[in-house]
Order: structure tokens, then C-alpha cells, then sequence
């Protein structure tokens, strides 16, 4: 059996002073406090992110099927691009888009805004332009 004596001063000793100092313990809660804020702020990049590209798919749907009921509206004998005109629709979430109807010859372009509530108030606009060729 070994004894107290027979083991290294530094595990027997009974020192008040062994452990960690203060300024020890406070760099180390600093950037403890560094490190989860900066976790928190990517998270909430990445949470801001995700919302803007869903407000960008919506209203990009909503410019798409706009612009593919006017296709439609183009396509549609008798009148054909005479039934073009400008207009506005809303939805009941909020969605709001206007299109307006240029001509160039046998060239009408169209070009659809859509305006979307951003969650925490105001709005995001996006829009979207093609062109129907007419005979």
C-alpha cells in the first residue's frame, strides 16, 4: 500500500489557493457570452432569410398565375390581345397586384407588381414583366 507520503505534492496538496483565478473565470464566461450571441445572431440571419425567400415565392406565384391569366386572355379568340387592358386584384391574405399592359407592334408587354404584408409591418413589392406576341 502507498501512503500520503509516497504520492506527488501536487495531488496531496491542501493549498486554498488551487483552482481557477477571477480574471480566469470572467475571460472565460466572456466568451462563453461571445460565443452564444453569436449563435443567436446566425440564427436569427438565417431565420430573417428563410422569411424573405417565402415573401419572394409568394409573390412570384402570385406574378406567375397573373401573368398566365393574361397568356390565357391573349390566346383566346375572338378578340385575342384587344382583351388585354390594365388592372388590380387583391387576396384575402393581404397579396395585392396591379399589371399593366404595354404595346410595341405586334409585341404587348406585360408586367406584373405583386405587393406582400412583411410580418412586423410594411410591404415588399416584386414584380415580373413578359411579353405576348399578337397576329
Amino acid at each position: 500500500m502507498s501512503s500520503l507520503a509516497d504520492r506527488p505534492a501536487a495531488l496531496t496538496s491542501q493549498d486554498p489557493r488551487t483552482g481557477f483565478t477571477l480574471l480566469e473565470v470572467v475571460l472565460a464566461a466572456f466568451l462563453l457570452t461571445a460565443g452564444v450571441g453569436a449563435l443567436l445572431g446566425t440564427g436569427m440571419r438565417t431565420v430573417r432569410m428563410v422569411v424573405r425567400g417565402r415573401q419572394a415565392t409568394r409573390a412570384m406565384q402570385a406574378a406567375s398565375t397573373q401573368l398566365e391569366v393574361l397568356r390565357g386572355v391573349a390566346e383566346t379568340a375572338p378578340t385575342y390581345c384587344a382583351g388585354l387592358s390594365d388592372g388590380a386584384d387583391s387576396s384575402p391574405d393581404g397579396t395585392a397586384w396591379q399589371w399593366r399592359i404595354g404595346s410595341t407592334g405586334s409585341v404587348r408587354n406585360a408586367s406584373v407588381a405583386v405587393s406582400l404584408p412583411v410580418p412586423g409591418g410594411g410591404r415588399a413589392t416584386d414584380s415580373l414583366t413578359t411579353a405576348f406576341w399578337c397576329p
